[in-house]
């Protein structure tokens, strides 16, 4: 199980489990939004007594829906619900569907906030070169979506670690497998992140599911139209600036799109075929090989 961690919740003599489950999840709550608000690492131990048997039915209810307002402080409290004895197994497809309508959101790539993306376009597409107080107006910001990213960076742990649960629990449910990881995709994109490892990931479970059996045709076409939608998706993301000392500037961008070649590809994984191209482009799934002189 990921997630492991020290628990230490104290609780009355005479609660029952449920009481004791609730304030396992209110205690978690107190530490998620002190790690928030301190801007700490999400992997902080908080130490916890539990002085009685809990309600672990209590804890299968509440990781269904978000348990917080804050996205983070929501992942946190339910990514560390999964260290106890729960599962997913007898969901129906409305509580199913439901989890992951409801899976927490990453935390926003400050590089690819809007508001910033715009400044920094505009700025670059001025005739007027930069004067000094712009110049320097400019790097401190720059320096201070620095320090942004990394606290960011560092708080993905809780919504990823979540899905990852989701998705081991859903070893045995292919389609739903399937659907999981394309969530997780759809998620890191919309959030500004690259998605390369997750499809990487995508891509060997998916290849998996085939060589068990693979898919019906319904599921098939489920995955389809949910792949043609991470398609549409895309944030621009500020990777660097290069500001001259004459106050020009140009800045250097990075797409977060999924290509549809690769979403193609990564579906073609759940079927045999012979087919050699993917995606409306008609591109080559292997490079032709060429011909001698």
């Amino acid at each position: 199980m990921v997630g492991i961690f020290l628990i230490s919740i104290v609780t009355t003599l005479f609660a029952n489990p449920v009481q004791n489950a609730n304030d396992v999840i209110r205690q978690l709550t107190l530490n998620g939004e002190t790690v928030f608000s301190r801007e700490d690492s999400p992997e902080k131990r908080f130490r916890i007594e539990l002085a009685g048997k809990v309600d672990t039915r209590v804890f299968e209810r509440k990781i269904l829906k978000p348990t917080h307002d804050n996205p983070f402080v929501d992942a946190y409290v339910r990514w560390k619900l999964t260290t106890f004895d729960i599962d997913l197994e007898n969901l129906s497809d409305l509580a199913f569907q439901t989890l992951l309508e409801g899976l927490p959101d990453y935390p926003e790539n400050p590089r690819a906030n809007r508001t910033l993306c715009d400044t920094v376009a505009r700025a670059a597409t001025r005739e007027k070169p930069l004067n000094r107080p712009e110049i320097v107006s400019l790097k401190n910001k720059l320096e201070e979506v620095r320090t942004q990213y990394k606290i960011a960076k560092s708080h993905i742990k809780p919504a990823d670690q979540f899905r990852l649960w989701v998705i081991e629990e859903l070893q045995n449910n292919p389609p739903r497998l399937a659907l999981a990881h394309l969530e997780r995709i759809a998620a890191t994109v919309s959030a500004g992140w690259k998605a390369n490892r997750t499809l990487s990931q995508a891509e060997s479970a998916f290849a998996a599911i085939n060589t068990n059996g693979g898919l019906s045709d319904d599921a098939h076409k489920s995955l389809n139209t949910i792949a043609s939608r991470i398609s549409g998706i895309n944030r621009l993301t500020l990777q660097d600036v290069d500001i001259s000392f004459e106050g020009t500037m140009i800045p250097h961008w990075r797409s977060t799109a999924v290509d549809e070649f690769d979403l193609k590809r990564l579906l073609r994984l759940l079927r045999k075929t012979t087919e050699t191209t993917d995606g409306f482009l008609g591109r080559d799934r292997k490079p032709p090989v060429k011909s001698t002189p």
